[in-house]
């Protein structure tokens, strides 16, 4: 999705920014991982469940292979991983809909909006390390600073 012509130069290097971010969130690898972790789960647990009444110690070991599949996709939250990586990326395309869909406004209103998606994208930037099972920290609001002064 390129840039739209008719928009004014403050609009390019937020593009380009936006461009990058949307390429950045494939979520390619996070897709792969929960999809055959599924499928090697479901084929593990198949397998013991037929061999089960021929080799025992087999089937016990297929199962413990399958609970390892779903116990490592779920510890390692894939499947969260990967809809965040979507969610991410329709974000950073709705911004690049309005900039574009800012040629049809005035000049006065084309840097008005672009100074408003400067801001949404800096708030957007801020849920970027959210990322599920990264281990990072729950986003908290800020105490306003009148607390933190009548604590003193």
């Amino acid at each position: 999705m390129p840039l739209a012509d008719g928009l004014p130069a403050e609009a390019k290097p937020l593009y380009d920014e936006l461009a990058r971010l949307f390429r950045g969130h494939s979520g390619g690898i996070d897709s792969l991982m929960y999809n055959w972790g599924t499928i090697c789960s479901l084929l593990a647990s198949g397998a013991a469940g037929v061999v089960a009444t021929v080799e025992p110690l087999i089937a016990s070991v297929l199962a413990a292979l399958a609970a390892f599949f779903i116990a490592a996709t779920r510890v390692l939250s894939f499947d969260g991983r990967w809809r965040w990586h979507l969610q991410r990326r329709a974000r950073y395309a709705s911004i690049i809909y309005r900039l574009n869909r800012g040629q049809l406004s005035s000049e006065l209103e084309q840097r008005d909006l672009i100074r408003h998606l400067y801001a949404e994208l800096e708030e957007e930037r801020m849920r970027d390390g959210l990322l599920p099972g990264s281990g990072g920290s729950v986003e908290t609001p800020a105490r306003p600073a009148t607390s933190i002064a009548a604590e003193a």
